[in-house]
């Protein structure tokens, strides 16, 4: 039995243990117990912190489940989506503009303000829903888990944190936990998410500095600075006589607005123009903004769709970015961000750009060619002079200016700032409420979702220059995340209502000086605007989330291992960028560079060496997770499930020099071999998946079995003897000949479940249909490929059982091509 732990159980951790039953369940020779140590309910992680409806989700919840792929044929399904969990639980929005009282609202009721949803509707899949219900949502498939686990899968939650780990002397690793208890284990999967970074002091509170954070007098900065999380405490104790500041524009800012101002007693109701107007409780305090780039992060579309696996890149396309980082000798080498990536990324989102409006406005077939001359354009060098020309036509689209606004600006005055942010605001709501996200604005800015894994590739494990590296996770990773990862179109309408309200006031213009001052007071000073503004505030809340870090977190256990040398901060020949170092398969790198096999790190511990790990693992943009996961699975599931010493591996020259046994004419199967001296001959089972169309039915047959074995001479004792079985795909129609050929030497498919062969060859079938999924055949392709994964050592995908492969287990789709390509690719594993 192999014994796994998993260290923290919020939406990582989930995603981890989903990936271990999945797998495990098409392993039944497989015995594991499953340790999952999580202090806190297991599931929900911040989630379940029990926050008020007014803090949304900022991803409709029609995008998210926990399942990160269709169901597996003959799969039964406890669990479901997260807008489908709550539909069937009856949530609806509760028509109230003022608090509720305590105990008035039902158990599926929500509270209406400032959530943006619809008076006494049912959910819509379009919704933003309160965080608490995914926090439900992820503690209930936490359950649903446990009862899906097959009878070989223990799991066992510890209502503890993990403070250590210790490599013992037999390769296990014992976890200390800080209840005392001790577990000795095969693997560990750490997915703790964000790690407390120092002491936040409450309003009213004295407290201890902070460790190695104060300014040059010797005051701690945790004296001026409040955490945005959690909101009550400062929440109960600010007046409308104080004035708070709050840093940062992003998520988590418009976090603390609400609750500074929703959270207070006031609400919102229609105003002019499409307009929202606040109405004030009185108890706000005067409420500052600012952030260093000095713009509020752009609004997610009204009904927009993720459009990954949908949208095909052109221009920015894994193959660009791969040409980028080979050197001209052939080997690796780092890009600069700024001059090479960002070029591709402006030119993609430019093209959908102008493709979306062609389509629009003249159809698709106008829009297809566009298209083509863009691409076309691009590769020429002629890119810039015909965009120019399809601007005069659709109107003219900068990504650059979108993704640089504000750069380097300075503004007359404090109210000539504030009315740029306002307009700006106001430009990008019009672009986010078009019906169904058919701006296209903001479809450009949404191509960013679909080059997440393209953007991963080019920057993850020090893909970038040291100085591009430092410039993008200081810079870019930000402007990225601002123009795709903003909050639902009703924050930022809200955020306007503020400041007309005067609520809520920009008066510093972007990256402004702060000055800390006795008493735990700040002096904000202005330094872009020609009429110097400064405001001494009693608060500043620092809104952003602060990244873990080896050497700047206080996690216990982040220290320990550090301690122990088994981690080390992420290192450029000698030069550290911060985070925490891994290697390409998930392991954390020691004090010496070598690999901790071990353990395993993923999820918000691991930014910095990877890119974006900030969201709720889901499936199309956000399965990354999963996909990462399944790596961890199906090494600890295939490790106890699969002790394979005795498998003979047929690669080079062994494959060449392998030969069938008891070959009867052409295409014959061979029989099993019983009897053989084991110290002469090894029997090696092959089972042909013959799925070819009628016309090559019986070639396909011959071939295979003289790549397997026609250049030996029979019985020479020296190599491997092959037993080979045929079987077929059910759901494709046969023509009377070839159902004669499957009656005569075709085993059924189901015979292959309890037989597993050493190597598994399946190919490839003439499509009959655009999507692989419509093909009859899917559902007995999908099962078999997901079960020869955890039962077959050695897999040969020929023909379209490749492409087959790649989506049961990447979600890589086809994408036609104009022309036939064949040939040798370069490969990265």
């Amino acid at each position: 039995m192999s014994e796994v732990c998993v260290v923290g159980l919020g939406p990582w951790g989930l995603s981890v243990l989903e990936r271990l039953v999945g797998s495990a369940r098409r392993a039944p020779r497989a015995q594991l117990r499953v340790h999952v140590v999580e202090p806190g309910r297991p599931g929900g992680g911040i989630f379940s912190l029990g926050h008020p409806d007014y803090m949304v989700l900022n991803t409709p919840c029609g995008q998210h489940s926990m399942y990160p792929f269709a169901p597996q044929p003959g799969e039964s399904r406890l669990g479901t989506g997260f807008y489908e969990w709550a539909l069937a639980r009856g949530y609806r929005w509760q028509d109230l503009e003022e608090a509720p009282v305590p105990g008035s609202l039902s158990g599926t009721e929500l509270a209406l303000r400032g959530t943006g949803g619809r008076p006494g509707q049912a959910l819509a899949p379009g919704d933003f829903l309160p965080r608490r219900l995914m926090g439900e949502y992820l503690e209930w498939f936490f359950e649903v888990l446990k009862q899906e686990a097959p009878d070989w899968v223990e799991i066992v939650h510890h209502p503890a944190a993990a403070v250590d780990i210790e490599p013992l002397d037999d390769g296990r690793e014992r976890v200390h936990l800080d209840n005392g208890a001790r577990l000795d284990v095969d693997h560990v999967a750490i997915t703790t998410g964000h790690m407390q970074e120092g002491t936040s002091v409450q309003p009213g509170h004295g407290g201890q500095p902070g460790s190695g954070d104060q300014n040059g007098s010797g005051q701690s900065h945790t004296e001026h600075f409040l955490a945005a999380y959690p909101v009550e405490p400062y929440m109960a104790t600010l007046t409308p006589a104080h004035s708070v500041a709050i840093e940062g524009m992003g998520l988590v800012a418009l976090d603390v607005l609400t609750a500074l101002t929703v959270g207070l007693g006031g609400s919102y109701s229609p105003g002019a123009n499409g307009r929202l107007r606040y109405n004030p409780s009185g108890r706000e305090p005067r409420i500052y903004m600012f952030s260093r780039g000095g713009f509020p992060y752009t609004a997610k579309s009204f009904g927009a769709a993720d459009p990954m696996g949908d949208y095909v890149p052109a221009i920015c396309t894994t193959e660009a970015v791969r040409a980028l980082k080979t050197g001209p000798d052939g080997g690796h080498r780092r890009m600069d961000a700024r001059k090479e990536l960002l070029p591709l990324v402006f030119a993609e989102m430019e093209l959908c750009y102008f493709t979306t409006a062609a389509a629009q406005r003249d159809g698709n077939e106008v829009a297809e060619a566009v298209r083509a001359e863009l691409v076309a354009a691009y590769t020429a060098g002629r890119f810039a002079d015909a965009r120019a020309r399809w601007a005069a036509r659709y109107g003219k689209f900068s990504a650059a200016a979108q993704f640089f606004v504000g750069e380097g600006a300075n503004y007359v005055s404090a109210a000539d700032y504030q009315r740029t942010v306002c307009s700006y605001v106001g430009a990008d709501l019009d672009a986010a409420l078009v019906q169904g996200g058919a701006s296209p604005v903001k479809a450009a800015l949404e191509t960013l979702r679909a080059l997440r894994d393209t953007l991963r590739y080019a920057v993850e494990f020090k893909g970038l220059e040291y100085s591009s590296h430092l410039d993008f996770q200081e810079n870019l990773r930000g402007r990225f995340a601002r123009l795709v990862a903003g909050p639902p179109a009703f924050r930022n309408q809200q955020l306007l209502a503020l400041m007309d309200a005067g609520v809520l006031s920009l008066p510093f213009g972007p990256s402004p000086r702060l000055e800390l001052l006795p008493g735990g007071r700040t002096r904000i000073c202005s330094t872009r605007l020609g009429e110097p503004t400064q405001i001494v505030v009693d608060h500043v809340v620092r809104a952003h989330l602060q990244l873990p870090a080896v050497g700047r977190s206080s996690s216990p256990l982040l220290a320990n291992l550090a301690r122990r040398e088994r981690v080390r901060p992420l290192d450029f020949e000698g030069l550290p960028a911060g985070s925490i170092d891994l290697d390409a398969e998930f392991h954390p790198l020691g004090s010496r560079g070598d690999a901790q096999r071990r353990l395993w790190v993923f999820g918000v511990l691991s930014e910095g060496v990877r890119y974006f790990t900030l969201y709720i693992p889901s499936p199309k943009s956000r399965v990354r997770a999963f996909v990462d996961a399944q790596s961890f699975a199906d090494a600890v599931v295939a490790a106890d499930a699969l002790p394979r010493e005795d498998v003979i591996v047929l690669t080079g020259d062994g494959g060449r020099g392998a030969r069938t046994g008891n070959r009867h004419g052409p295409g014959a199967r061979t029989g099993n071999r019983h009897g053989l001296d084991a110290q002469r001959a090894r029997l090696v089972k092959v089972a042909l998946v013959n799925n070819m169309p009628d016309s090559a039915f019986v070639d396909t047959e011959q071939q295979w079995l003289d790549l397997l074995g026609a250049e030996r001479a029979p019985s020479d004792g020296a190599g491997p003897d092959l037993s080979v079985d045929f079987y077929t795909l059910p759901g494709v129609s046969r023509s009377p000949q070839v159902e004669t050929v499957i009656a005569d030497r075709y085993l059924p498919l189901a015979h292959l479940w309890g037989n597993p062969p050493d190597i598994l060859i399946l190919t490839g079938a003439e499509p009959k249909t655009a999507e692989l999924t419509d093909e009859a055949y899917w559902p007995a392709m999908e099962r078999l490929l997901w079960w020869a994964r955890s039962n077959v050592a050695q897999v040969v995908a020929s023909c379209l059982s490749a492409h087959a492969a790649l989506w049961a287990f990447d979600r890589l789709p086809r994408r036609l091509l104009l022309d036939k390509r064949s040939g040798v690719y370069p490969q990265e594993v």
